[in-house]
């Protein structure tokens, strides 16, 4: 499951199919979003600066609050991980960066702007490549991207490299060496993979 390290900002949810609202809701409180469910604008606390809507319900006058249309984005994950980058504004290089620890579990790293989102550990390739490929579809358009992977897995690095190569063309893909990398300053509570996968970007980072 995706980790959050970037705070999640408070959001409202006001839809009227109940399904697709408790399906946001639930992505919503697994990624660490504080969330509010309410059946209009009026009930929700201030404190939910975005409003989660859907076009098919009409117009809705959201009080000066940020909308975020669902039928927007390809997919919920993807709505809420825009959440993230829109806090941070338009500030810095637009690039989105994925960081790779290979190994029996995978360590993924996920950065946009040169702020780290979030952090996973994956059990196969293709749930890597999912996550990378879903991760792309949201925060891709008009930003560079770069894939980091760490050299110490020797021969799973390599097969990694060519495997990523396949499946995301036209994307530059580097190979960064971990000798010397520092602990991580954010990776309390996480695990070895998602840890060692901060470390490879971090060392990526300082290398540029």
């Amino acid at each position: 499951m995706l980790r959050i390290i970037a705070r999640p900002p408070a959001i409202g949810v006001v839809i009227s199919d109940h399904a697709l609202a408790t399906r946001i809701i639930e992505k919503a409180r697994e990624l660490g979003f504080q969330t509010y469910w309410a059946v209009s604008i009026d009930e929700l606390p201030l404190r939910a600066r975005y409003v989660v809507l859907s076009r098919k319900d009409g117009e809705t006058d959201v009080q000066g609050r940020v909308p975020i249309y669902v039928e927007d984005y390809p997919s919920i994950g993807c709505m809420l991980l825009s959440l993230l980058a829109a806090e941070r504004g338009e500030r810095g290089p637009r690039i989105v960066e994925v960081a790779i620890d290979p190994g029996k579990n995978t360590g993924l790293a996920l950065a946009v702007d040169e702020v780290v989102i979030g952090v996973e550990s994956l059990a196969s390739a293709e749930s890597l490549i999912s996550r990378i490929d879903e991760f792309l579809r949201c925060f891709g358009r008009g930003r560079r991207t770069v894939i980091y992977v760490g050299e110490s897995g020797g021969e799973l690095s390599h097969e990694l490299i060519e495997r990523l190569k396949k499946s995301f063309r036209n994307i530059s893909i580097l190979m960064v060496p971990e000798e010397g990398s520092r602990e991580s300053e954010l990776g309390v509570g996480l695990t070895r993979d998602e840890r060692s996968a901060l470390i490879i970007y971090q060392r990526a980072k300082s290398q540029a």
